[in-house]
């Protein structure tokens, strides 16, 4: 569980990847509470994720997220990269995003 550790644009593909590593051997639940995440953020972490099919819980709680991060979220659906998961959970979250919204 992250709960209030705040990451940056630069640690995030940092953090991505190291999930990336962790996840099939030990990571099998992430929790993402206020930790200052935008959308090009959240996008560098699921990137990450996409690469195993370990993950059972993501919750995402009090962070941003746009149309990078959810055209992460499709591709990885798409690709079958939560077949393993039983709980995605967006909660109290934000768009946040410079391309207008119609």
């Amino acid at each position: 569980m992250l709960e209030y550790y705040k990451v940056n644009a630069s640690q995030a593909p940092s953090l991505g990847e190291s999930f990336a590593s962790i996840v099939p051997k030990k990571l099998t639940k992430l929790h993402l509470i206020s930790n200052d995440l935008g959308d090009p953020e959240l996008k560098n972490l699921l990137i990450g994720l996409s690469e195993t099919q370990g993950l059972h819980t993501l919750f995402y709680q009090q962070n941003g997220f746009g149309p990078q991060s959810v055209f992460m979220l499709k591709e990885m659906i798409d690709k079958d990269c939560f077949i393993k998961t039983k709980k995605l959970i967006f909660k109290e979250t934000t768009y946040t995003s410079s391309i207008p919204v119609n």
